[in-house]
């Protein structure tokens, strides 16, 4: 096995900004690489590269460095703060967090516009975030079963394994298993949103890639696909994926 590559934390001031970056040695690269991600700025150099080099072109570069590193910032999601009062996206609309001590139910309780904990959810923030994702959880699974059988319908195809997913940076996948998995952070979009990854998943079944044929696909069964595609790009940090 080889040993993994050495990643040092180094800061450099870009037009007056101390901006944080890693340093990573390559073997196979020829030249000096920058990438910018939800993890920040990288640097991947080939060995024997001076540091003197390196940031010589960290400042040639700084104006795309600060201004990718501004588009990242931006699209991260803000954090909810789980207290009383806080509001929680679902289904396109908010809920308002509140506290009902005197309610002994392991799960939250949606009543009125209110997603209700009670004392058996209670705790400390994180005791009350997962009580709240676990009934996040619940509903898109639910939710989720009953729109993949109407798409699954109008597509003419047999209704797949649905799996919810935890991942970050992606809604759906979709395998030669037939198995599709959602992002359970779905269920805080709008309901058009939601079932547009649900035609968009489902479309893979047939067509596994993006070609024309797939997007015809989509738009068989989802014919809006590309204005509804551009919303949900455009409010996806809302929902925590970046």
């Amino acid at each position: 096995m080889k040993p993994r590559a050495l990643r040092l934390r180094r800061t450099i001031v870009l037009a007056g900004q101390e901006t944080d970056y890693t340093a990573r040695v390559c073997a196979r690269s020829r030249n000096i690489r920058l990438t910018v991600s939800a993890r920040g700025l990288a640097v991947s150099m080939p060995r024997g590269v001076p540091q003197t080099r390196v940031e010589a072109v960290l400042l040639e570069k700084s104006a795309w460095i600060l201004k990718h590193l501004a588009a990242v910032a931006a699209r991260q999601p803000t954090p909810i703060d789980w207290r009383e009062g806080a509001r929680l996206p679902y289904r396109g609309c908010e809920l308002r967090l509140s506290f009902a001590p005197l309610v002994h139910v392991p799960q939250p309780v949606l009543v009125d516009g209110e997603l209700r904990v009670g004392r058996a959810a209670q705790g400390d923030a994180r005791d009350i975030e997962q009580a709240v994702v676990r009934w996040y959880r619940a509903q898109a699974h639910a939710c989720f079963a009953e729109r993949v059988a109407i798409y699954s319908d109008r597509l003419g195809v047999l209704r797949p394994r649905v799996l919810l997913s935890n991942a970050r940076t992606r809604w759906g996948s979709c395998n030669a298993r037939r198995e599709v998995r959602l992002n359970w952070r779905l269920i805080m979009a709008p309901q058009e949103q939601l079932d547009y990854v649900v035609a968009h998943e489902l479309a893979h079944l047939l067509e596994m890639n993006h070609s024309p044929a797939f997007w015809a696909l989509v738009g068989r069964i989802f014919p809006d696909y590309a204005r509804v595609r551009k919303a949900l790009r455009l409010s996806a940090p809302r929902y925590g994926i970046v």
